[in-house]
């Protein structure tokens, strides 16, 4: 039978396959070598009505992954009526198609070994069948055509799947860390798309099946082939890849519809939220600092991401203070939004009583301060260049990583090109890059408090306890 990953994983694992492959290869400065065989192998083309076709192919004989990446995610949920259509339309796919009514042969996807998986984020929606047996690519080109050109919206399905969304809405609420950031970003952004909840609002999601019209007409705009990419990985020749593509999406029409994303204003002040969690647990704090659009040309994102490793990783002075010696902090840890617009670069810590989070809130917000006047270390640096360049590595190891990997960069930049350039951006990024990229962007944004209960009487740091120590 077809094994169907569960959403949530897939969205875990695709967000850390494009975080970590952000290391790139190791590339001198002002030289740069040749691409990688893999990247090498990348081949593109476009057809007459605006469609992408990524061929990429990989020593893997016998083995195929074919993914379908729509550049449209809730980002593109900005006209009212839209809210939580991206991610109904990709549970909507996962249904048997029009004019395929069963889909895949069940025969057939037991003997080809197939696994679905099916995603849609904030800025793009992926669907990909891995399968086995290059004999069968028609009939996977032919069923995932079928899939994103004929869906529909059915009023019965709809209601069904937006009863299986409302609940899945639900996960966020019951996992203190994910409630977290989501508040956080929701208290960020108060009129980018980027502040909702990628699933939609359980209102929302209850009301799909009165609004069937504007989940038509969204996708009429935007699952159209000139916002489509096709990647085909592993046992594929390109030639037969493209005859298949060109009969199965040949006739599928562009509509050439350009989506307008309100920006989001700067705030005067950094906004506060306090979370109260029913239950016991430990008290945590996420600081959300304004960061660049992912980008794999200008380098403010990599050195933000590099900054992140270098200064709020466990080898940082910051982690050895809080953590290790004052035991201030249970955890610290930082990660850079990948997104299409400017997003956050957001900084966690959790402690065991809200009476620790203000020391811990001024410690980062004077770490902050120090990274925008002074430069990180060159070890460290070099340190945060290994350490995402060893995760790269693990993140691509095989064919289906590899694919998962290149698909999530496609999604965001619509360029098959994108991962070689990366791979020589990181290395270019130097401690100078850094300390711009910090003090155009260290600004905190927003912070979002998580802890058990009513909040406990103001308390004032004590200097000595917040006191750096630097070396």
């Amino acid at each position: 039978m077809i094994r169907l990953r569960s959403r949530r994983a897939a969205a875990s694992a695709l967000a850390a396959a494009i975080l970590l492959t952000l290391a790139g290869a190791p590339v001198a400065r002002g030289v740069g070598p040749g691409p990688s065989p893999t990247l090498a192998a990348i081949q593109v083309d476009r057809l007459e009505n605006g469609l992408t076709v990524v061929s990429l192919a990989l020593p893997d004989p016998d083995f195929i992954v074919f993914a379908t990446i729509i550049r449209a995610g809730a980002r593109n949920e900005t006209e009212p009526g839209t809210e939580g259509f991206a991610r109904l339309i990709e549970h909507l796919a996962a249904k048997e198609p029009r004019q395929s009514p069963r889909g895949l042969d069940p025969d057939l996807a037991i003997r080809i070994g197939a696994k679905v998986t099916g995603f849609a984020g904030a800025d793009a929606t992926i669907r990909t069948i891995v399968f086995g047996g290059r004999e069968n690519l028609e009939d996977v080109v032919r069923g995932e055509a079928d899939r994103i050109i004929n869906l529909e919206f059915d009023p019965e399905t709809v209601r069904r799947e937006a009863a299986v969304l409302a609940a899945e809405s639900e996960t966020p609420a019951a996992d203190p860390d994910g409630r977290l950031v989501e508040v956080l970003r929701r208290t960020a952004f108060a009129s980018h798309p980027y502040g909702r909840p990628e699933l939609g609002t359980r209102d929302e999601i209850l009301s799909l099946p009165d609004r069937i019209a504007a989940g038509q007409l969204f996708k009429k705009r935007l699952y159209t082939p000139d916002n489509v990419i096709l990647l085909a990985a592993g046992d594929v020749v390109r030639e037969r890849l493209l005859a298949l593509v060109r009969r199965h999406y040949g006739g599928w029409e562009k509509s050439n519809f350009e989506i307008v994303v309100p920006p989001e204003p700067g705030a005067d002040e950094p906004r506060r939220v306090r979370v109260a969690w029913p239950i016991p647990t430990r008290a945590r704090l996420a600081i959300g600092f304004r960061a660049p659009a992912f980008s794999d040309r200008e380098p403010d994102h990599a050195a933000l991401d590099l900054l992140a490793a270098a200064a709020f990783s466990p080898s940082s002075p910051l982690f050895e203070r809080l953590v290790r010696r004052d035991r201030k902090a249970l955890t610290l840890d930082a990660f850079v939004d990948d997104r299409r617009d400017p997003g956050l670069l957001i900084v966690r810590a959790s402690a065991a009583t809200e009476a620790d989070l203000p020391v811990i809130e001024k410690a980062i917000l004077d770490e902050a301060e120090h990274l925008r006047a002074d430069f990180i270390t060159v070890p460290a640096l070099l340190a945060a260049r290994a350490g995402r360049r060893h995760a790269r590595l693990l993140a691509m190891e095989t064919t289906e990583e590899t694919a998962a990997v290149l698909a999530g960069i496609i999604g965001l930049t619509g360029d098959p090109e994108s991962l070689g350039r990366l791979s020589g951006l990181y290395e270019s990024v130097g401690v100078a890059e850094i300390r711009e990229a910090a003090r155009r962007f260290l600004q905190p944004a927003a912070t979002a408090i998580l802890a058990p209960g009513e909040p406990p009487a103001p308390a004032v740091p004590d200097a000595g306890a917040a006191k750096e120590d630097r070396p």
